[in-house]
């Protein structure tokens, strides 16, 4: 078994955002509740493997405020990936922020550690152990 921790932060406008997590073969589901700021889920799983990620619980209309005159964004609803951690061993903070592919029910594909959307996050685990996927370029 290969033990996942996530570390994510959650976002919070009228609300958080809901997500559950399985891999390809639903042999586990965890559905944590999300606090605003820092969150750790803490998985094990058998390698190789795919996690999926499912995010709901954002409206596009309501659940991010921008700046009336600048168009920036001022509060939104959104998780973000900050650590990445296969048997203890943290990834670099770089490869995480391009490491996960959001497929997403409005804006199609989109590689990023910013979960802003509702979707399907899917990360693949090729390999049989949490070395060999440390020090592949896959993820």
């Amino acid at each position: 078994m290969t033990d996942i921790e996530l570390v994510i932060e959650a976002g919070e406008c009228n609300g958080l955002m809901t997500i559950s997590v399985t891999d390809k073969n639903r042999s586990f589901v965890s559905r944590p509740t999300l606090c605003e700021g820092i969150n750790k889920i803490k998985l094990s799983t058998v390698m190789p493997n795919t996690l999926i990620i499912s995010l709901e619980n954002k409206n596009n209309r309501k659940d991010t405020i921008l700046d009336s005159q600048s168009q920036k964004v001022i509060k939104d609803k959104y998780v973000k990936v900050v650590d990445f951690i296969m048997d203890g061993k943290p990834f670099p903070k770089d490869r995480v922020s391009q490491m996960f592919e959001i497929k997403t029910r409005s804006n199609g594909m989109i590689k990023t550690s910013y979960w802003g959307f509702n979707g399907e996050v899917t990360i693949h685990l090729p390999h049989d152990d949490s070395l060999k996927t440390h020090l592949s370029n896959i993820i």
